[in-house]
């Protein structure tokens, strides 16, 4: 190679970086953003699964359930995760999180929920079901940016010692 050659290539591996870097820049980016947003949802299922435990082994308290999964404990205080809200109705049906007691009984087959299940008999086939749902989650990738709704998460627990005290 004459020194003239090497001149002329002098710019190639620079022209070459630009084009490569903004992609492999975006790749990684984008690997770390859904790694983020597959974390959201997996703490999300775990705390669900948490309170439906809790629900399971204490007396019936939509509350409390929807405490655990936005605030990791029954008592409704701290700052909650991924803008879940622990806000309620006394059917058990919230902002974010809807905790449902559900029934079928051997006098009536077809599915009840809500305190009726409480007075059913232990034969009986009652389950608790918590469901997170309108969660939003927000990438930063460059071409995937902006806010999005998470997947709804669904727990269920059949229900052996509710009602008790």
């Amino acid at each position: 190679m004459t020194k003239l050659d090497t001149r002329s290539r002098r710019g190639a591996v620079i022209v070459e970086a630009s084009f490569l870097l903004p992609l492999f820049l975006i790749f990684w980016f984008g690997i770390v953003d859904w790694g983020i947003a597959f974390w959201v949802h997996q703490t999300i299922v775990y705390r669900a699964n948490l309170a439906a435990r809790w629900g399971v082994v204490n007396a019936w308290d939509p509350g409390s359930i929807r405490n655990i999964v936005v605030f990791g404990r029954t008592t409704g205080s701290g700052q909650g995760i991924f803008g879940l809200s622990a806000q309620g109705n006394a059917d058990g049906t919230g902002t974010n999180v809807d905790v449902s007691l559900r029934c079928l009984t051997t006098l009536s087959p077809s599915l009840q929920s809500g305190s009726t299940c409480l007075d059913a008999q232990w034969s009986d086939f009652r389950w608790i079901e918590i469901v997170v749902h309108n969660y939003t989650r927000t990438h930063f990738t460059p071409y995937f940016a902006g806010s999005y709704i998470g997947r709804q998460v669904t727990v269920t627990l059949p229900g052996e010692s509710l009602g008790s005290s």
